[in-house]
């Protein structure tokens, strides 16, 4: 079956509502879904461990995604300006998130982590615990990137 949704496979399908991925697939390509401004639902199966560069980009209509319990990367941009999230939660499972991963997603007020030991940004140790706002994660030293030293 399908393991791997392609660079750019729907970039730009502005008709684009809805998506159901099969629970084969295990990551998702850069821009894989960029540019889908009216796509407001997609599930994301436990199998996916990694999310690519700008894979959501501008898809404005997103407003509830649900990370996969065994992602292990976000890359950078992967969903930036998707306006309409409000709340993200970072599954334990997560080792890295890119720079500008969440970049003008102006409503996401909460992001919180499952796993809050050990995150380093620049060399320097963040503290993400309880509901990290956005604004703090966006002006932390996060936004070069961060990644979660193993335990």
């Amino acid at each position: 079956g399908v393991t791997s949704i392609a660079n750019n496979t729907f970039h730009g399908c502005y008709d684009l509502i809805k998506i159901t991925l099969p629970d084969s697939i295990t990551s998702i390509g850069s821009s894989a879904f960029s540019l889908c401004h009216d796509l407001a639902y997609i599930n994301l199966p436990d199998a996916i461990t990694s999310i690519d560069s700008n894979a959501f980009f501008n898809c404005a209509s997103l407003e509830n995604i649900i990370l996969p319990n065994n992602l292990l990367t976000i890359g950078k941009g992967a969903f930036s300006s998707c306006y309409a999230i409000e709340k993200i939660t970072i599954p334990a499972s997560v080792i890295s998130i890119g720079e500008k991963a969440f970049e003008n997603s102006h409503r996401l007020l909460h992001i919180i982590f499952e796993n809050t030991e050990g995150w380093i940004s620049n060399g320097v140790e963040m503290d993400v615990t309880g509901s990290y706002t956005n604004a703090k994660f966006m002006n932390s030293a996060n936004f070069s990137g961060c990644e979660r030293q193993k335990q």
